[in-house]
């Protein structure tokens, strides 16, 4: 099911963004196709992305409008 959300951000957000049906059309078949082939590789893959990036906090310089600065 998240595939499917991410699909229709992907697809209907850049539509609202651009209002081009081209965009929307082509969009929509390129994400399916990318979304498939990364389900065929691993289904539990866009889960290990959003958990890794909830549990990983941004550095303070990316909220100063300095980008990700990481130090030691």
């Amino acid at each position: 099911m998240l595939y499917v959300v991410i699909l229709f951000g992907v697809a209907f957000g850049g539509f609202i963004a651009t209002l081009s049906f081209i965009y929307f059309f082509v969009s929509a078949v390129v994400s399916y196709i990318g979304l498939r082939i990364l389900a065929a590789y691993d289904p539990r893959i866009a889960d290990v992305f959003f958990v890794t990036m909830i549990r990983t906090p941004l550095p303070q310089s990316w909220f100063k409008g300095k980008g990700i600065i990481y130090r030691a």
